[in-house]
């Protein structure tokens, strides 16, 4: 098998929908690997590059052809199946979306399907049985960020009282980024929402003293590259000055009141060495 010179199709990128109309004529193959002459053989124009590549010759940006020097395991399972090789979830929600049906691409975990079931419900507005798919996706990889993302998420959106300190847990570590995507502000408004300052205001300080956690490098690596100390001193900075724009209204004073009393904001610090 290591003899025979194999390739393997992919749409250009996965930024575009696979079920456009610009896609349909390759859509079937896309994932595909063959060899030169079933390429061919399939219809499409591919030759050798001079280098032992592959030249494009897609003048539709639509589609690439990728040459395998050395075959792993699933790209193995690929050809002896005819399956498509797609080996993560993101682009195998784009498939599905398409209309691909699972068993058409090689073996996969079956959070892989939870986590694409999930969000084709949320698509469809069934907020009930998306929640419990993005929950048993979580449970078969607990590590994936991004099933985590999709499961607070939608609980905070569903008005459960019980997401914020939860998903503030998870993503303890990346502190600066769940202020900076918004996270930290939807907590506030669902509690605050509800009156819960007591719940509010501990939530509140514990971004705090992660924070200051995370800038004096009291914290481990977080989900997100950019969790870096001097990212999270920024971060700081702005959720600060959110909180003093708060104490100077009267419509937060019962929650600044909370939090004086369950013993304030940490002192701010520097980030230790210019990090």
């Amino acid at each position: 098998m290591s003899q025979v010179e194999y390739v393997e199709l992919s749409p250009e990128g996965f930024m575009h929908l696979l079920n456009g109309a610009k896609h349909a004529p390759f859509l079937e193959h896309y994932g595909r690997i063959r060899t030169f002459d079933e390429w061919t053989s399939a219809g499409f124009k591919i030759t050798r590059s001079k280098h032992g590549g592959v030249t494009q010759h897609s003048g539709l940006a639509m589609y690439r052809f990728h040459r395998l020097w050395a075959l792993d395991a699933k790209q193995q399972e690929a050809i002896a199946s005819g399956k498509r090789h797609v080996t993560h979830f993101l682009p195998m929600l784009d498939y599905v979306r398409a209309g691909v049906p699972f068993d058409d691409f090689v073996s996969h975990p079956q959070h892989y399907r939870d986590f694409c079931l999930g969000v084709l419900a949320q698509e469809r507005g069934e907020a009930g049985e998306a929640l419990e798919l993005f929950r048993q996706a979580l449970t078969g990889n607990p590590s994936e960020a991004r099933y985590a993302s999709k499961f607070y998420e939608l609980r905070v959106a569903n008005g459960d009282m019980s997401a914020p300190a939860q998903e503030l847990d998870y993503f303890a570590n990346s502190v600066g980024s769940m202020v900076h995507s918004g996270r930290v502000d939807a907590w506030a408004k669902l509690l605050l929402k509800h009156k819960d300052y007591p719940e509010a205001a501990r939530v509140l300080r514990r971004v705090a003293v992660l924070l200051e956690d995370k800038i004096a490098g009291r914290l481990p690596k977080g989900q997100y590259s950019g969790d870096t100390p001097s990212w999270a001193a920024h971060k700081r900075d702005q959720f600060r000055k959110k909180i003093t724009s708060w104490a100077n209204s009267t419509r937060y004073a019962s929650l600044m009141a909370e939090i004086e009393q369950q013993g304030g904001l940490p002192q701010p610090q520097a980030v230790p060495g210019g990090q």
